[in-house]
């Protein structure tokens, strides 16, 4: 129901959140039935099914990791090879002059909370 809300909402841009919700509905049905595959897989399966059908984008993956609340939360962030392989793809499609180098070395600032990205208001939500 939370998804659907911030998918539906017009207050902020739901872009990046909607990978972190899809990610956490999936991992709450696993809890829900006590990471028993057999009673969860066919709950996760059609979500599944959704999400790669319909929804996952690398322009999902993308807002996901650039979202600082998600980023800077490691516990509950997803290190699932499909979040940087999206973001490198999006970056990738937009590059348009800057060097891939240069590139690189701010994304590597602002995953390591480096300058300015480490301080508490970077990991606030806005």
């Amino acid at each position: 129901m939370r998804l659907l809300r911030i998918v539906d909402s017009d207050e902020k841009s739901a872009l990046g959140y909607v990978y972190e919700r899809m990610y956490r509905a999936r991992k709450t049905i696993e809890e829900i039935f006590r990471n028993k595959k057999r009673l969860y897989k066919p709950y996760t399966r059609i979500v599944k099914d959704i999400w790669d059908n319909q929804l996952r984008k690398s322009v999902h993956a993308t807002a996901y990791w650039l979202n600082p609340p998600f980023q800077y939360d490691q516990s509950n962030f997803s290190q699932k090879p499909e979040v940087i392989a999206g973001l490198l793809d999006v970056i990738d499609s937009k590059l348009g002059g800057i060097s891939s180098s240069k590139l690189l070395e701010e994304i590597r600032i602002f995953h390591d909370r480096k300058k300015g990205f480490g301080r508490q208001l970077a990991s606030t939500s806005i």
